[in-house]
């Protein structure tokens, strides 16, 4: 069930950009009927299921030395930078859906200063810091951007 909830229900086991099909599974959810008025409840114990889940598949794969490393398929932490990117006091529209998953998936590539120091934080904790940084930056991009978006 944990690797189950770690690769985002399988999105992470994609053969071609496990972090990219996982936001995109995300985003599509986003635009289901009940996606926008839970955004921000299922947002929250997403955050807390992607740290301890993390935590604890960091724990089995190490051992007691967890290190840095972050398996291409754990991909949970993706989906709640993407629901972070894409929240909005309104429910988002698709355009900014859209938006927030091109800047998340920006950022989360890229890593800009301080994404990439943040995912060396030890512990198994950088492996969700880091996507919960660069869905924290594409929110406060796309919340600016927002009066420009139809």
């Amino acid at each position: 069930m944990l690797h189950l909830l770690a690769t985002f229900f399988g999105t992470g086991r994609a053969r071609i950009a496990p972090g990219t099909m996982t936001s995109l599974a995300a985003a599509a959810l986003l635009l289901a009927p009940f996606g926008s008025r839970l955004h921000g409840i299922a947002l929250g114990i997403m955050i807390v299921a992607s740290y301890i889940a993390c935590v604890l598949v960091a724990r089995s794969l190490f051992g007691s030395r967890v290190n840095d490393e972050d398996p291409s398929w754990f991909t949970l932490d993706e989906a709640h930078g993407m629901w972070l990117a894409a929240w909005r006091p309104t429910p988002p529209t698709w355009a900014e859906i859209g938006i927030a998953f091109a800047l998340f998936r920006f950022f989360d590539i890229v890593k800009p200063w301080p994404i990439r120091g943040i995912q060396s934080v030890r512990g198994g904790h950088g492996i969700v810091l880091d996507d919960t940084l660069a869905g924290a930056f594409a929110l406060i991009l796309g919340l600016c951007l927002r009066t420009w978006i139809p």
